[in-house]
């Protein structure tokens, strides 16, 4: 019961819950000052699930789920499912800094996999936005600060990193 609680049963990432206990503990223990946020969102993700079927979006989520655990690996890096098509990652900051290239790295990981249907095959891409603790913020802020920051990176042409 407590892993349904806390996971995500299409991509078995932690989930929203599980990502807001955890930000709740680091400002807790006042470590927040050392940790950026990262949203992930897929670009155009109604046009994967027009074009080629629900299964397929279902299919790409899965993938990209995949993708950032195995990014994940040897990095200190937590990361959720947060809604829909996004994803939220908490990492240490590098140098005090949110690390771009890491972030930028994973964005093209993602985009360089394709997935098949009985369609043709399709590649996704993804926008993310991030940034580092602001003295001040709480845990809400910083995450309403990514989203904004996500958001211009949408607006601004896609497939980026805005940090």
């Amino acid at each position: 019961m407590e892993k349904q609680a806390q996971f995500d049963a299409l991509t078995e990432l932690p989930n929203r819950f599980y990502m807001m206990a955890k930000l709740k503990n680091l400002f807790e223990a006042e470590k927040q000052g050392k940790y950026f946020l990262a949203m992930i969102d897929i670009d155009d993700f109604k046009k994967i699930n027009d074009s080629f079927g629900h299964n397929v979006g279902d299919d790409a989520l899965k993938m990209l789920a995949r993708t950032i655990v195995n990014k994940a690996r040897g990095v200190e890096l937590s990361y959720c499912r947060w809604g829909g098509e996004e994803f939220l990652l908490l990492g240490k900051c590098v140098d005090g800094e949110v690390p771009k290239n890491f972030l930028d790295e994973l964005r093209v990981e993602i985009n360089s996999k394709s997935f098949w249907t009985s369609k043709g095959s399709g590649r996704m891409t993804v926008t993310i936005g991030a940034g580092k603790y602001k003295v001040g913020q709480d845990y809400k802020e910083w995450i309403n600060f990514v989203d904004k920051q996500l958001y211009v990176g949408k607006c601004t042409g896609k497939n980026k990193v805005v940090c």
